[in-house]
């Protein structure tokens, strides 16, 4: 009976041992590469915790790219409140127009709005459902 005590505490304290170091590397993962776990939350379907590490990366590293991800993946999880907030950041950012340019490249053909147009609405939207009409209406006539 010793012996079975003896392998049940060494099977508990090694299956102990990895999940603290699976937290750990996860932990490390989360803080020191944001934009891959960006990724990798996102693949997983957990949009809100993608789109929290998109924010980080944008704050580490100021490419547009991160907060124009965040800014569509709230859209497309019809998250107003998160819509508002990286939306504001997204289109304040010196790069806006230049990316708009850039997406509005691969516009299909019959495609009358433009990508600027489609975040200023949505960031409308947003705002209006939050409950800021004033500044909806502002926001919108900034286009």
């Amino acid at each position: 009976m010793r012996v079975n005590r003896i392998a049940v505490k060494v099977a508990l304290s090694t299956f102990l041992a990895v999940v603290i170091l699976m937290a750990v590397l996860f932990a490390a993962l989360s803080f020191i590469y944001p934009s891959t776990m960006m990724g990798i939350t996102y693949d997983l379907g957990f949009e809100s915790a993608s789109i929290q590490y998109a924010k980080h990366a944008y704050k580490r590293s100021d490419e547009i790219y991160y907060i124009a991800f965040a800014t569509e993946v709230a859209i497309g999880e019809k998250d107003y409140e998160k819509i508002e907030e990286c939306g504001e950041k997204f289109v304040a950012d010196k790069g806006f127009s230049a990316y708009c340019r850039d997406k509005n490249e691969g516009k299909p053909e019959g495609v009358t709005t433009t990508y600027q147009q489609y975040v200023y609405g949505q960031v409308a939207v947003a705002k209006y459902y939050v409950g800021k009409a004033e500044d909806a209406v502002d926001f919108a006539f900034l286009i």
